[in-house]
């Protein structure tokens, strides 16, 4: 996958996530884990990324497992949702500035 390209998704995960982060107190339970589920797990899950980003991919899926599966194998009130999902964006944030400094040559 092109560097700009992995960029591009990892920024739109981004938005999603800190969009979850804003809203979620407004959603019932099953609305926070499908939105979680399908707007940001899956879409993480399918990311080509650099091998060394992986390892912030993976960091970021696990992150956001309790969410998806709210209503599942969690209830709420068992997950800190704002921590998982600031965990999950610090991951993305980082795996963001490793992808912008690989695409800058050295000076």
């Amino acid at each position: 996958m092109p560097i700009e390209t992995a960029l591009v998704d990892l920024r739109l995960i981004l938005r999603r996530i800190e969009h979850a982060r804003r809203e979620q107190a407004q959603w019932d339970s099953r609305y926070l884990a499908q939105t979680v589920r399908r707007a940001i797990i899956a879409p993480l899950e399918e990311l080509n990324v650099m091998d060394g980003l992986r390892r912030l991919q993976h960091g970021a899926i696990f992150a956001l497992a309790p969410i998806g599966s709210i209503g599942q194998l969690h209830a709420r009130d068992g997950i800190d949702v704002d921590r998982e999902l600031e965990e999950a964006a610090s991951l993305i944030r980082k795996a963001i500035a490793a992808t912008e400094a690989a695409r800058t040559p050295p000076l």
